[in-house]
Parts: structure tokens; sequence; C-alpha cells
């Protein structure tokens, strides 16, 4: 049982860009769990800015 699970590890995690991918999504995941809170309205805010950004461009042309 070892064996089989020493291969899958060196089969999965030979390449150091995938332990890199695996290492980045999960600290992504636990900011996300722990700050998800403060980092909504930031989000929310980021979404809006760049949405309203073509209206406003029309408005300050149009004067």
């Amino acid at each position: 049982m070892l064996e089989m699970l020493n291969r899958w590890y060196q089969r999965r995690f030979s390449d150091p860009h995938a332990v890199s991918l695996i290492a980045l999504l999960v600290v992504g995941f636990i900011v996300i769990y722990f700050f998800g809170n403060l980092l909504a309205p930031l989000l929310v805010a980021i979404v809006l800015a760049y949405l309203l950004e073509w209206p406003v461009m029309k408005l300050v042309n149009v004067g």
C-alpha cells in the first residue's frame, strides 16, 4: 500500500510547477477562508469599478 502511494506521489508531484501550483491554491483557499469577510467588500468594489469604467468615460466625453 505504501509503495502504491509512493508511486502515485512521484508521478503527480515530480514536476516543481505542479507542487508550486498546489501550494498557491492551498494558500489562496486558506486566505479566502480566514479573511473572506474582509476581502468580500474589496472584491465587490473592484468589480463595480471595472463595470462602471465605460459609462463614466462616456459621460466624461459628453461633458
